[in-house]
C-alpha cells in the first residue's frame, strides 16, 4: 500500500488492512510512511490514516508483520513507530541512480533514453523522485510526444506505435512537473539540500562564511 500523497484515504488502508488479517500470515508495507505526520509538524499529521494504523496494531490478528518503509525513521510520527513491527530505510536514489532509473523506465516504455548530457541534467533535478515518480515522469514525457504526434499524423493509433523519442522540451517539461513525493510533508535538512556548491551558487565570500 503506498502511501505516497497526503490525504489518502482512511478507508482504503482499513481495507487492506482487514485482507491482510484475511491472508495471515503475511506482511504489509506502508510505503513513505513519513509524509503522513513527523515529529516537526504534528499539526500536519493525517490523524485518519495514523489512527487506523495505531488502531490496527492493538487489534491486529497474529501473523501480520507491519513494515513502513521510509528514508528516514527519525521522520516518522511516534504513533507510526509504536505502531509498527520494523522500520525500513531505505535512502532516496542519488543523480547516478536516478539517470540508471530513467533509462530502465524509458526501456520498459519502449521509448529511447535522453542523450547522456540531458540525462545528467534531469536526474540532477529529480532529488526527491521514488522510482515510482521517475517512471512516472518518462511516462509522460511518452505521452508529450504521443500528443505531438497524433497532432501532425491521419491515424492516431500508427503514430502513437511509431513513437520511441521524446524531444528535450519534453523530457524537460515532464521531470519539471514531478512531485517528489518522498519529500512531501518533510522537512528538508542538510543532508537533502542538493550537492551545489558554494562557488556554483555565487554570493559575498564574507556572507557564505557566515552561513
Amino acid at each position: 500500500y503506498e502511501l505516497c500523497r497526503r490525504g489518502a484515504p482512511a478507508d482504503g488502508l482499513r481495507a487492506l488492512l482487514r485482507t491482510a488479517e484475511r491472508c495471515a500470515p503475511c506482511a504489509v508495507i506502508l510505503e513513505h510512511a513519513e509524509v503522513f505526520g513527523s515529529p516537526s509538524a504534528e499539526a500536519e499529521a493525517d490523524w485518519g490514516v495514523l489512527h487506523t494504523i495505531a488502531s490496527f496494531h492493538r487489534s491486529a490478528a497474529p501473523g501480520v508483520l507491519l513494515i513502513l518503509e521510509c528514508a528516514d525513521p527519525s521522520l516518522l510520527h511516534p504513533l507510526l513507530c509504536a505502531s509498527a513491527d520494523l522500520a525500513l530505510s531505505i535512502p532516496l536514489p542519488s543523480a547516478p541512480e536516478r539517470a540508471a532509473l530513467v533509462s530502465s523506465a524509458a526501456a520498459d516504455l519502449a521509448l529511447a533514453p535522453p542523450p547522456p548530457a540531458l540525462l545528467r541534467a534531469i536526474a540532477r533535478r529529480m532529488h526527491g523522485l521514488t522510482a515510482a515518480d521517475i517512471a512516472a515522469v518518462c511516462s509522460n514525457a511518452r505521452l508529450s510526444a504521443v500528443r505531438c504526434a497524433c497532432a501532425s499524423a491521419a491515424s492516431d493509433a500508427a503514430a502513437a506505435a511509431a513513437v520511441t523519442v521524446a524531444t528535450e522540451a519534453e523530457w524537460l517539461a515532464a521531470s519539471g512537473s514531478a512531485r517528489p513525493s518522498a519529500l512531501l510533508g518533510v522537512g528538508m535538512g542538510e543532508r537533502d539540500l542538493g550537492d551545489a556548491s558554494w562557488r556554483q551558487i555565487g554570493g559575498l565570500a564574507a556572507v557564505k562564511r557566515r552561513l
